[in-house]
């Protein structure tokens, strides 16, 4: 059965604005508890939630229906995706009991790792979509693993944008001493669900460190490993010490970036506490760690980012009002492709009604008691696993909170204005309509599929995109110039086709849009326009459209 939607969900939109002393942002609701999913019950809990790009979205919920064997399902964008109890096209009459990891990638793919039924001994998978990866008792076909041996179990899946679905999974090696044996393995997709390769990342008894000792545990809570586009993983290992002991380490792909008891980035002060650390790595490479360090009760807990401290229990930023960070809860701590990173923490505001927050690097984005939602206030945030997440290129966050009317919800902020905006007036051309710009994609260096677009332009005429960094306003020809010099031109020339329209797809890997001085970097905000012929629209001959201003996520 496809995970198509397939039942509008009844929502109430709220609206309303997050005030602090950074300014404002709106919220809005998006599943409630009492809110109907059409065929199955009323929405009694949120478990699980996820957030694209684009602002597609997951929640796992909980619902009234009688038979609690089928009262779990994901919504996506507001529709049913997913139910306990459906049946799925693959494997034969496998129907789904239980969810597990929930993730959506900027193209709005989903991967999970599912608990099946009428599915024997066999009973755990992971999914593309609909569409079945793997599942416990199949054969492992990755190098580094001995001959026969087989898939047990799945735990925690991610999914990229280049289709790659990586997971933490158990085999059975005998190869490898004692019973589920864990992996990091990668399974690379030709984007329609059918895998095209295996890759072990790592696995216990692999050798690590300048003395060679092996790993002997992938530690596997939700928040304590993170994959990214370029297939770097960054996760937390129980290592030997080479003398009977052990101790947890954090790698970045084979490197140590943190290993307990060994000196941290800040003097006097050694790792401590990293078999429950969260962390993030983005795709630009950028890495955060929340986890603790020697020394006192009341600052040895850190945040870090790129091995410098990023904050610190104790510290107070200026949206505390004068109060401490007191601790970071056990939700993730997570960095978007922007490089901003979400975190939570409790603070020391003897008012513990508005003692606890979701940061945006530095501006407190909701707290508890102040924070409202239409006539209602947030009364508690959800500061553990999978209570909030930002999307990669740092434009949304999504949270889970309770409000003082007693109703759980899910709710989506607005934290990063990545949409391009048209400005400057086109004038009309022999159509008797201005040329619109548009595009397509997102606005992404990593995604690669961004698209410039023209409308309305003259049928069956030559044109040409180019771009530059400020605006201006100067006539030219039948229209104005809405880009100040120095200008770079797109090629290749391009033909409108009969109703006007145009597109081009930009590469950012080769010049001018790759390197040069007119190259698009992270961040970044670049202005657009479109160049065309048009003899019969006035003596000059040719026409503009209007003007595209676009910020570049990484």
């Amino acid at each position: 059965m496809p995970m198509e939607p397939q039942f509008t969900l009844v929502l109430g939109a709220v609206f309303s604005f997050v005030l602090s002393a950074s300014g404002s942002a709106q919220v809005t609701t998006l599943v409630l508890e009492g809110d109907v999913v059409p065929g199955v019950g009323s929405v009694t809990f949120i478990d699980n939630i996820a957030i694209s790009p684009l602002g597609e979205w997951l929640v796992e919920a909980r619902t009234d229906h009688s038979n609690h064997a089928a009262n779990k399902v994901v919504l996506k964008n507001g529709a049913l995706y997913l139910r306990e109890g459906q049946v799925m096209d693959a494997p034969a009459d496998a129907t789904l009991v239980g969810f597990d990891s929930l993730v959506i990638n900027s193209n709005g793919n989903t991967a999970h790792n599912l608990t099946l039924g009428n599915a024997g001994p066999n009973d755990r998978a992971v999914y593309w979509n609909d569409q079945l990866i793997k599942r416990s008792g199949d054969l492992v076909t990755a190098w580094g693993f001995a001959l026969g041996t087989t898939f047990t179990d799945f735990h925690e899946v991610r999914l990229n944008d280049q289709e790659q679905i990586c997971a933490i999974v158990e085999v059975d090696d005998f190869a490898i001493p004692g019973d589920g044996d864990l992996a990091i393995i990668r399974w690379d997709t030709d984007g329609a669900g059918n895998v095209t390769g295996e890759t072990v990342l790592i696995k216990e008894s692999d050798t690590t460190g300048t003395s060679e000792v092996p790993i002997t545990a992938i530690n596997l809570n939700a928040h304590i490993w993170d994959f990214n586009d370029s297939g770097s993983f960054m996760a937390n290992f129980t290592m030997s010490t080479g003398s009977g002991g052990t101790n947890d380490i954090i790698l970045l792909d084979s490197t140590i970036i943190a290993e307990e008891s060994h000196p941290s980035p800040i003097a006097g002060r050694a790792w401590n506490s990293l078999d429950t650390p969260e962390l993030g790595l983005n795709n630009a490479g950028d890495w955060v760690l929340s986890c603790g360090l020697t020394g006192t009760s009341d600052d040895d807990q850190f945040i870090f980012k790129n091995n410098a401290k990023f904050v610190q229990e104790g510290d107070s930023l200026p949206d505390m009002g004068g109060f401490q960070l007191k601790s970071f809860g056990s939700g993730p701590v997570e960095v978007a492709d922007s490089g901003a990173v979400l975190w939570f923490c409790f603070t020391t505001n003897p008012e513990t009604a508005q003692n606890t927050g979701l940061w945006l690097d530095e501006t407190l984005l909701i707290q508890k008691g102040v924070t409202t939602v239409g006539s209602n206030t947030i009364q508690s945030l959800v500061g553990a696993i999978d209570g909030y997440h930002i999307d990669r290129c740092g434009r949304y966050v999504i949270f889970e909170a309770r409000l003082d009317n007693g109703l759980d919800g899910a709710f989506l902020v607005e934290v990063g204005d990545w949409d391009p905006s048209r400005y400057c007036l086109a004038a009309a051309n022999s159509t008797g309509l201005p040329a619109e710009i548009g595009w397509s994609g997102i606005a992404s260096l990593a995604e690669g599929n961004f698209e410039l677009e023209v409308m309305c332009a003259p049928p069956l005429q030559f044109g040409l995109f180019f771009y530059g960094e400020q605006e201006a306003l100067e006539f030219h020809g039948e229209g104005a110039l809405c880009i100040a010099a120095p200008l770079q031109r797109l090629y290749p020339v391009l033909l409108t086709d009969s109703s006007g329209a145009v597109s081009l797809s930009l590469d950012f890997s080769s010049p001018p849009l790759g390197e040069g001085p007119a190259q698009v970097t992270a961040g970044s905000t670049w202005k657009f326009q479109y160049w065309y012929r048009d003899p019969p629209g006035g003596p000059a001959g040719f026409n503009f459209s209007d003007g595209l201003s676009v910020t570049f996520c990484p």
